[in-house]
């Protein structure tokens, strides 16, 4: 039988929201030097190291029993599953590159038993095989390559980076076509400089390189932390300019792109630091620049990390003496709205309007606000943990706990916090239902919407940022800004966006208080509460998926569809979190 468990707070700092941990019968054993891909929902970790042995040229950690073993995790059943692939397999190896691109994982490169490798093998989940794949393009060898880094962008794989065959760092990029096979050499002008062991992440439509150690030339060589990015299709390349502090520089940090960030983990750096902190960079324009994002149990390098849903997978590595076997998933965006202790799912939670007074069950009690307010908690400073705030209409006061106080809007407008700018930080926002005005304190303003339509800002892109829309209850229209339109719901229902089924993005969902059916677009429908409840949706038991919930004001009753129920509260309370009445 398969046993889930909680994993201790201890795992990551206070920064970052430690979900559920995998204690998988037989996990994978200990390595470094693996890689960890996202495909079609499934992490799938392939090959690296882990055992001492002798060290590849230029390498003073050791490389190791080298594996090609293959290991796929999923959301459903929060454990490790060993593969056993049909036909050939790929030599074993580690330090080498892997993508997902069309429903199958790619492996390009690294370090074998023979040395540096030039191959590039896919798996397809579907049939269970690895196929070696080519490299063609006329009189073009393919480079042998190890500690390169690759990412998936626009139909094509890109690497870039490494050590060659003897060991000298490059600063060479290649690009392969899965399609025809063809291979060939990026034309990207003047960019990154010779580097191994850099990170590097497919966001939007750019590919954006991180750190890594080298430089233009033996006295140059130091451990890097600049930015790059490229766009490819004549773009070529560009140093970012980082906005405030940034990570120290470093190589060989477990990294990925998660919607508009990418993240990296871990890694080395001069005099033999080993790093145990998180970070993510923001590439959204005018906002761009780092983010710490928090810090791991023990510091590592050579570790691996894959997107899965609403948050990320990291695994193993090599923090200088032992080599890492440990499973950690921890959220990509700003805490759930109710989610005050820090630990990834929602709390219980009223706001009693009389007096002001926030109650957390099993968490905290203080009061804060008064009959004038209406509550607002977010996670207003990036610390993974949602803050209680709360929005006075009549003096247009927004107030946020032990963080800030400013003036924004007023009586004619709604309070739509959350996170616009991707920063990992909830903003100061307001929508006029008058005039269609949404305007985003510090950040921007623009007109969407009308008088009679409700805000419903949620994560509908998976960037890990809000995106502004409205529902329209007249004619069950919703309509999400530069994105989607269509009709769902009507008159009589609450609008109840959601990640109901763990993908990372909201799912359109509706109440429907007169019978309580909750519906949720291409997902789902059931019944759950009746005329007089609150809806309210959220994680509460931290699989990274929203259960449907409720709360009745006449009994205190709280119901989480097939999950639990129990009081909290009163008819004098309002639940406080993602309620929508």
């Amino acid at each position: 039988m398969r046993t889930v468990v909680r994993a201790s707070f201890l795992a990551w700092s206070a920064l970052i929201s430690l979900l559920s941990v995998a204690a998988a019968q037989t996990p994978p054993p200990p390595r470094f030097g693996h890689t960890l891909t996202n495909v079609g929902g499934t992490v799938y970790l392939f090959g690296g190291t882990s055992a001492s042995a002798p060290a590849a040229p230029g390498r003073s950690t050791p490389c190791g029993d080298l594996l090609n073993d293959l290991w796929a995790y999923t959301d459903r059943d929060r454990d490790w599953t060993k593969i056993e692939p049909s036909g050939l397999l790929p030599p074993a190896r580690h330090s080498h590159a892997a993508v997902a691109h069309d429903d199958l994982l790619y492996i390009i490169g690294g370090y074998g038993a023979s040395g540096a490798l030039d191959d590039i093998w896919s798996y397809d989940p579907l049939s269970n095989e690895w196929t070696q794949g080519t490299w063609t393009s006329g009189t073009w060898v393919a480079p042998k390559r190890y500690e390169h880094t690759a990412v998936s962008l626009g139909g094509f794989v890109y690497t870039y980076g490494g050590r060659t065959s003897g060991g000298s760092l490059t600063s060479t990029g290649y690009r392969y076509d899965p399609a025809t096979s063809d291979g060939g050499q990026w034309t990207a002008g003047t960019g990154p400089m010779s580097r191994r062991g850099c990170a590097s992440a497919a966001v939007e439509n750019a590919i954006y390189v991180f750190g890594g150690f080298g430089g233009l030339n033996d006295l140059d060589y130091q451990y890097r932390n600049d930015v790059w990015r490229y766009l490819p299709g004549g773009g070529g390349w560009a140093l970012v300019e980082n906005v405030g502090p940034g990570p120290d520089g470093r190589a060989n940090a477990g990294y990925e792109g998660i919607g508009a960030r990418f993240f990296i983990v871990g890694g080395e750096g001069a005099g033999g630091t080993t790093f145990g902190d998180v970070w993510a960079f923001n590439t959204q324009s005018g906002r761009t620049g780092w983010t710490e994002w928090g810090t791991l149990s023990s510091p590592r390098t050579r570790t691996a990390v894959a997107p899965l849903g609403s948050r990320a997978l990291a695994f193993g590595g090599w923090n200088g003496q032992t080599f890492l076997g440990d499973t950690e998933l921890f959220r990509t965006s700003a805490a759930y709205p109710g989610d005050f202790s820090g630990d990834g799912t929602e709390d219980i939670a009223v706001f009693r309007l009389s007096d002001g007074l926030w109650s957390v069950r099993n968490v905290t009690r203080f009061y804060f606000g008064s009959s004038a307010d209406a509550p607002a908690p977010r996670d207003y400073d990036g610390d993974r943990t949602s803050d209680a705030a709360v929005f006075r209409g009549s003096t247009g006061l927004c107030s946020v706990r032990n963080v800030t106080r400013c003036y924004f809007g007023g009586a004619v407008d709604v309070f739509v916090t959350g996170d616009y700018d991707g920063d990992g930080k909830s903003d100061v926002a307001i929508f006029r239902p008058s005039t269609g005005l949404w305007s985003v304190r510090d950040l921007t303003r623009f007109y969407f919407g009308s008088s009679g339509d409700n805000p419903a800002p949620a994560d509908y892109r998976g960037r890990g940022m809000v995106d502004p829309a409205i529902f329209r209850p007249s004619t069950g229209l919703w309509s999400v800004r530069d994105l989607t339109r269509y009709y769902f719901g009507g008159s009589g229902d609450a609008f109840v966006p959601g990640d109901y089924d763990g993908d990372g993005t909201s799912d359109i969902g509706i109440w429907r208080t007169a019978s309580g059916l909750w519906s949720i677009r291409d997902l789902t429908r059931a019944y759950l509460g009746s005329s007089g409840d609150w809806p309210r949706p959220g994680d509460y038991d931290g699989d990274g998926r929203e259960e449907t919930g409720i709360f009745r004001p006449s009994t205190g009753m709280w119901s989480v569809r097939d999950l639990t129920r129990f009081y909290f509260g009163s008819s004098a309370d309002i639940p406080v979190g993602r309620s929508r009445r």
